[in-house]
Parts: C-alpha cells; sequence; structure tokens
C-alpha cells in the first residue's frame, strides 16, 4: 500500500478564463459606453444586382452580370459622400432614396455602355 504522500491526487484543471494571476485581473467596463461603427449605417441601400463597397468618404458601385455562366463583377462608378447625402435630403423615405440610388446606378451603367 502507498503513502498517503505517494498518493497523487486527481484534479480538473479550472478553465484559464477563471484562472486569475497578477496583471490578469478582469476590467469591468460597466459605464463605459460602448463604441459602435454605424457603416450599415452610411452604406447606400441594397439594390439587387448591384453590390457597395466601402473606398474612402465614398462607396464604389459594381454590377453583378453573366459571361459564360460564370458571374463577373463590373465597376460602374463611385457615390461620394456628398452625394449621397444630398439623395437622402432629397428623399423622405427609405424606399424613395433606394429609387434615387438605382437610377443613379443605372445610368452610370448606362453611360459606360455608350462609351464602350
Amino acid at each position: 500500500m502507498k503513502n498517503a504522500d505517494e498518493v497523487a491526487v486527481f484534479r480538473v484543471p479550472e478553465p484559464p478564463s477563471k484562472i486569475t494571476t497578477p496583471g490578469n485581473e478582469k476590467v469591468t467596463t460597466r459605464n463605459t459606453p460602448k463604441i459602435t461603427t454605424r457603416t450599415h449605417a452610411d452604406k447606400p441601400p441594397a439594390i439587387k444586382g448591384f453590390k457597395w463597397a466601402k473606398k474612402s468618404a465614398g462607396f464604389d458601385c459594381r454590377a453583378f452580370t453573366k459571361k459564360n455562366g460564370k458571374p463577373v463583377e463590373n465597376f460602374v462608378g463611385y457615390l461620394g459622400k456628398k452625394q449621397l447625402a444630398e439623395f437622402r435630403e432629397r428623399a423622405a423615405n427609405r424606399d424613395e432614396l433606394r429609387e434615387l440610388v438605382r437610377e443613379w446606378a443605372q445610368a452610370k451603367l448606362a453611360e459606360k455602355e455608350r462609351a464602350e
């Protein structure tokens, strides 16, 4: 029989989140306001067949088409922050804004097709 000193006691290790060592204390930020980014609100409304990508102060507009059965993204134009703000002022609601942006995108697309 083994001595009590020789018997290994099996302990379940604590998960790393519960281990507190000096410098590893949790900082509570109860009264600190949450910092949010508003890119989803700043983006132009979604339009079927078009995609928006953030670029500097505005957004790049790209059109999705299919060539030989493969999806292709074509650059349509750049919608700047000032122009988007102007569209927002003119539109009374989200649907009108979507329609203004759709007209802008289709006009730019037609302009590119005429140039080619």
